[in-house]
């Protein structure tokens, strides 16, 4: 990628380069291009882009300016990784085939108990989830503790995956959860949350592409110019 540093950005400009970046990151690796690095390398070529898309944010600005050509893509289990790819491309982090993260007609797996199996373990300490508890609840107690309640089950040490560190993988995660919960007695089904999740909004304006197909999303073209007016409202 070009690393010569210029100043001043347009939307076109903008648009263009985007366009341009995530092509050449996924002609090379087949990966998606993460938002961040995105960020940095147009932050590196022509200095701060942020003023000319405010208030919109970088995502919100690929979606609706570039929604024909790059696709903005979400890790189903790390919020915070976000990444694009050219349209007509396809790409999940999550393997199809293999055991998922997210469950069918919008069912997750309890926060509760996926924390259980993601959140370090102090040394030291022993953790114990209550299977007869409808939050599926966990506590840490210190070494030799005996369990807090006559339902409460050890989660061993040896299952649990640090969620922020390099081993850390969503797939292998359910799996250990799946397989404590059927040595342990758990039901599958109580791992999930079977009311679907309402989807957040910050801004009105935003809220009537929620429900739109990707293919409809990419046949909408609005000026940049009304999408700042309306964002504002």
């Amino acid at each position: 990628m070009d690393d010569m540093v210029d100043s001043g950005w347009t939307a076109q400009d903008l648009s263009l380069a985007i366009e341009k970046y995530t092509k050449e990151s996924w002609d090379k690796t087949k990966y998606p291009l993460l938002l961040s690095e995105l960020g940095m390398e147009l932050t590196k070529k022509k200095g701060d882009f942020r003023p000319v898309i405010a208030p919109l944010k970088l995502r919100q600005f690929i979606a609706s300016q570039l929604s024909g050509k790059v696709v903005v893509i979400t890790h189903p289990r790390q919020a915070q990784k976000i990444a694009v790819i050219p349209a007509g491309e396809e790409f999940s982090f999550v393997e199809r085939g293999k055991v998922r993260t997210e469950v069918d007609l919008g069912e997750r797996l309890k926060p509760t108990i996926w924390a259980a199996f993601v959140k370090p373990l102090a040394p030291g300490a022993v953790r114990f989830l209550d299977i007869a508890d409808s939050g599926l609840r966990f506590q840490d107690l210190p070494a030799g503790s005996t369990p807090p309640t006559a339902a409460a089950r050890e989660v061993p040490r040896t299952l649990i995956i640090d969620g922020q560190g390099p081993d850390y993988d969503a797939r292998e995660v359910v799996a250990r959860i799946k397989r404590w919960a059927a040595d342990n007695g758990l039901p599958e089904e109580r791992l999930v949350n079977r009311e679907p999740r309402a989807i957040a909004s910050k801004n009105a304006f935003f809220e009537v592409f929620k429900d739109l197909s990707d293919s409809d999303l990419r046949r909408i073209e609005i000026p940049f110019d009304i999408i700042v007016k309306l964002a504002y409202r």
